[in-house]
């Protein structure tokens, strides 16, 4: 279904989107509880999560798969339960400056999808699938359905196996377009190919604005995008200029690890109120 369609039952609002992306990322360590809150706390219109699979099943929220980025653990996170990840410090590799280490021995552990769901439960959520295990599919969906996730979720992945199996098995959900979909849109953009893009079934489409030295976003993918009324999210936007420059391009919405820069760009222009004067 369309972006239009989806947004309205999200209770999205028809102006474009602030999006916390992993929280509030560079201010807190990303995925963490005290990120997720922050970003609430701070009037983020959604929050962006990464979900990845444990050994036992579980499912924990980190965007990296390896340990040693974000903890003092070593080793694939898919190799580990959820007891013994959550032992870990999930706050010991974050710094702000590269010299200080702010949340080490802090006790932020890394979360589970249920404890971020009871602790966010009417936030607008970007699920962001890390895998596309049927196992690790069929949690994710089975947490939604608890959670009553339905009307207040997104998913997106880089892979194309998760989103197919997500809109099989539950194909009233929002989905984003995955990595080959949005491969497709981009050279038919590019190819002013549009008569032959396939049917929608994604109501967004997420990009960076570049890639790889390559011009992601311009004006034939913002054209195409709104012929097949898809959403355009572009991610990560982090510098208030950037995010002037790309409201007046006309996108949907934007994903950032500040909303505290971002904020005031869109509250001058009446997007939304003026960030609050205590930050977390």
């Amino acid at each position: 279904m369309s972006w239009t369609h989806h947004r309205q039952a999200l209770r999205l609002p028809s102006r474009p989107l602030l999006i916390g992306h992993r929280g509030w990322g560079r201010r807190y360590p990303e995925n963490t509880l005290p990120s997720l809150l922050a970003a609430r706390d701070f009037g983020v219109d959604a929050i962006e999560i990464d979900l990845m699979p444990t050994r036992d099943g579980e499912i924990v929220l980190s965007h990296e798969p390896l340990l040693h980025h974000q903890s003092n653990g070593h080793g694939p996170i898919a190799q580990h339960t959820l007891g013994e990840l959550q032992r870990l410090d999930a706050g010991y590799r974050f710094s702000p400056d590269g010299q200080h280490f702010p949340y080490r021995g802090a006790g932020i552990r890394l979360l589970s999808l249920p404890e971020a769901l009871d602790a966010l439960p009417h936030t607008r959520l970007y699920l962001d699938l890390k895998s596309d295990e049927p196992r690790f599919i069929h949690s994710v969906l089975a947490a939604i359905n608890r959670f009553g996730l339905q009307s207040r979720a997104i998913l997106c992945s880089f892979y194309p196996n998760a989103i197919r199996e997500v809109r099989r098995l539950q194909p009233h959900l929002a989905t984003a377009a995955d990595r080959s979909e949005v491969t497709r849109l981009f050279t038919a953009s590019l190819l002013r190919l549009h008569r032959w893009v396939s049917p929608r079934v994604s109501c967004a489409i997420h990009v960076p604005e570049r890639r790889h030295g390559i011009q992601v976003l311009d004006e034939r993918l913002r054209d195409l995008a709104r012929s097949l009324d898809l959403g355009l999210i572009v991610w990560t936007v982090n510098c208030p200029h950037d995010a002037e420059r790309l409201l007046d391009f006309g996108i949907d919405g934007l994903m950032t690890d500040h909303p505290d820069r971002i904020a005031p760009v869109f509250a001058r222009r009446a997007l939304l109120p003026p960030p609050p004067l205590s930050i977390p």
